[in-house]
């Protein structure tokens, strides 16, 4: 083997692994808060499971928020993945099916489900949910052509729906989630629909 091979294979045995890194972190992080709870997670602990140094941890997360922010967001992309295609053709037909694909996505991570209803992380798991319902949202008004949006209703549509979702996760998480998801997927269809559209845009006229 050539020094050049040995450098090129180096450097990209390197580069992998800076791109397992963030998920390592982020399993580590889940395990500890899974023994532990949030509150109870030193990043110095995370480095260690991760298998690297504190230092090198804070070049991927700066902080304990940050890396929890991560996680959820990765749960929601596991999401939005398998549910986006279906906001192509959206109609109130495929409430339920989107709310079953979020159930099921959330129910293969119970562990991070877990952290989402921490009363402790209540203000930042809302406005996490916040932010994602808003995206959902977002993609209905686009599909429906919306030209004019009532922001200040659309506001409060998505604090509430938010603030519904999450008294209902706690909910099914304290009934060691025995329902089905198919079963929380037909009460978060009354919760979120496309008709909540109508509460905030309006469509083309003409």
């Amino acid at each position: 083997m050539t020094r050049d091979t040995h450098r090129e294979l180096s450097s990209g045995s390197e580069a992998s692994q800076q791109e397992r890194a963030p998920q390592a972190i982020r399993e580590a992080f889940i395990g500890l808060a899974a023994t532990h709870g949030y509150r109870g997670v030193k990043m110095a602990e995370v480095a260690s499971r991760a298998g690297m140094s504190r230092q090198n941890l804070y070049r991927y997360y700066r902080s304990r928020e940050e890396l929890y922010r991560a996680t959820l967001d990765e749960l929601f992309d596991g999401f939005w993945q398998q549910a986006e295609p279906l906001f192509a053709d959206f109609d109130d037909s495929l409430s339920e099916q989107i709310n079953l694909t979020a159930m099921v996505v959330a129910g293969q991570h119970a562990d991070i489900l877990r952290l989402l209803a921490d009363p402790a992380l209540n203000d930042l798991s809302l406005s996490m949910l916040r932010r994602y319902y808003t995206r959902v949202l977002g993609a209905l008004l686009r599909q429906r052509q919306i030209q004019q949006v009532d922001r200040q209703q659309m506001e409060v549509v998505v604090s509430m729906v938010s603030g519904a979702s999450l008294a209902a996760l706690r909910q099914w998480l304290d009934g060691d989630m025995q329902m089905p998801p198919s079963g929380m997927a037909r009460i978060m269809s009354h919760v979120f629909n496309g008709r909540l559209i109508d509460l905030i845009g309006s469509t083309p006229s003409g």
